[in-house]
């Protein structure tokens, strides 16, 4: 899996926090690590979902790169 960042001003429909913008071994995708709905830039609905293998991952990237204070 490639690295991950957050776009701006992009939130999730469902929960409102950050949506996440990743490199999927070659395939972009932006998403809700913690709705975990994922969909390609410019679908209008996220309808793909990650393993949990995957999430697991994700979450402690964006641990490191953004750890609570």
């Amino acid at each position: 899996m490639g690295g991950s960042y957050r776009p701006s001003n992009k939130v999730c429909r469902y929960c409102n926090r950050p949506l996440t913008k990743i490199d999927r071994y070659g395939e972009v995708l932006i998403g809700c690590i913690d709705c975990n709905r994922w969909g390609r830039p410019g679908d209008k609905k996220r309808t793909l979902e990650m393993l949990e293998e995957d999430l697991k991952a994700l979450r402690a990237l964006e641990r490191q790169k953004h750890p609570q204070h």
